[in-house]
């Protein structure tokens, strides 16, 4: 990620109870979107803290005094907003003695709004000349780093500040460095650099007057990178769309949606592809997925909406659904009727005779084209191995082309080879 730059730094200006934010103008004037800052001191006597206030349409970011009730007093004071079309120079009132400071304006910047600036803890460093050090802060890597500085020197100086050091930082620059004898006096440092890490550590430098001086440090993140993502087979998994937030957004397989991305945070999102939909939420990539059979319905899921549903056969009826595509059913018959659905298998039914009519009913069967129909009557075994067809008296018998004969009442013998086949008056039914 590249970090944010420096677009400009405004005129520095001064006054007694308010002053002039000059906006930087040119090449270096503000484009809407950028990150505009004000850094100013002030104190309303020479003893008493600033009370600077807030300019319409700005945000105070940061403010802190050193040397209160003493003749040595500043309070430094930022203000922040991100810029909008044509914006113009900024008045900064309500201090009562002493006020002044200047305008910096940052561009490529991953900032949604200005509070998101990352702001530090203030350094005081009472009269410190030599290693005033301001302490570090916690930054995205590449964030633009400004140094603001308070100085209560009441001089006409341009060189307050000297010997900024700091091994995390690069680019370190000095950008303002005035303070004015305006009433009470005093001034303000502006210092920029960028940091590679996520951590800028201590900033030090020295000051040449035995003065009370105070600092902070500001990050702004950059613009979030954008993520080459790459499909793993095995799960639908497609990588990662930056490093700065971490969410797990699970894929609706209704709608496939997976909420929202916005476009000034970064997000981390593993995507799972659903085995059912093949839904893996908005990234529309082709995905390959490992589906297991079920043994019972041969089911493997879907990557299209299609549905598996497993039916139960109707015993009465043999009906199992309705299907737009081939299913294989496995059907059981009735033993009542012998239906079994659509499959129209071969049924066998055995009936008794009524002895006192000979009734036995009515069989209408068909072995299908050119397979034997086989009809076995009520038959009792006599002595000397004949086999005497009782209880029916005239059976009839529907032969496969569709004939039918009737037999008498008559006897069933082996044909001399000892198997199960009968004749009824010399004619195998």
């Amino acid at each position: 990620m590249a970090a944010p730059t420096l677009r400009g730094v405004g005129a520095y200006a001064s006054g007694t109870t308010s002053f002039v934010a000059a906006v930087p103008t040119g090449g270096s004037a503000p484009v809407s979107g950028d990150a505009m800052y004000i850094i100013m001191s002030s104190s309303d006597s020479a003893t008493a803290a600033g009370t600077p206030s807030t300019p319409a349409g700005w945000s105070s970011l940061f403010e802190a005094t050193v040397g209160p009730g003493a003749t040595d007093v500043t309070t430094l004071t930022v203000f922040g907003k991100i810029a909008g079309v044509g914006e113009g120079n900024v008045t900064v009132n309500g201090v009562l003695d002493h006020c002044s400071g200047a305008m910096v304006v940052v561009q490529d910047h991953g900032l949604s709004v200005i509070g998101d600036t990352v702001v530090g803890a203030h350094s005081d460093h009472g009269t410190t000349q030599t290693g005033c050090s301001t302490s570090g802060i916690t930054v995205v890597a590449s964030s633009f780093i400004i140094l603001a500085i308070g100085f209560t020197d009441d001089a006409n100086d341009v060189s307050n500040g000297t010997n900024y050091a700091n091994t995390n930082l690069a680019s370190i620059a000095e950008q303002i460095d005035r303070t004015v004898n305006t009433a009470a006096g005093g001034g303000v440092g502006i210092v920029t650099a960028t940091c590679a890490g996520t951590t800028t550590g201590a900033t030090t430098w020295d000051h040449d007057t035995a003065a009370n001086s105070g600092s902070v440090h500001l990050g702004i993140k950059p613009v979030p990178a954008t993520a080459a993502l790459t499909t793993v087979l095995g799960t639908g998994s497609v990588g990662s769309f930056g490093t700065i937030v971490s969410v797990a957004i699970t894929g609706n397989a209704g709608t496939g949606a997976v909420g929202s991305f916005g476009t000034s945070i970064s997000y981390s999102a593993a995507i799972t592809g659903n085995v059912g939909t093949g839904a893996v939420g908005s990234l529309v990539p082709s995905f390959v997925l490992a589906l297991s059979g079920l043994s019972a319905t041969g089911a493997v899921g879907s990557l299209a909406s299609t549905i598996s549903v497993t039916l139960s056969g109707n015993e009465a009826q043999g009906a199992v659904g309705s299907f737009t595509k081939s299913v294989s059913l496995g059907l059981s018959g009735n033993a009542g009727t012998g239906a079994v659905g659509l499959f129209a298998p071969t049924v066998s039914v055995t009936l008794s005779g009524n002895f006192g009519t000979g009734a036995v009913g009515t069989i209408t069967v068909s072995g299908g084209a050119g397979a034997p129909v086989v009809v076995a009557f009520n038959r009792q075994s006599m002595a000397g191995g004949v086999t005497v067809h009782t209880g029916v008296s005239r059976p009839t018998i529907l032969n496969q082309d569709s004939t039918t004969k009737d037999y008498k009442q008559h006897d069933f013998k082996p044909d001399g080879v000892n198997r199960e086949t009968y004749t009824v008056d010399g004619v195998i039914p």
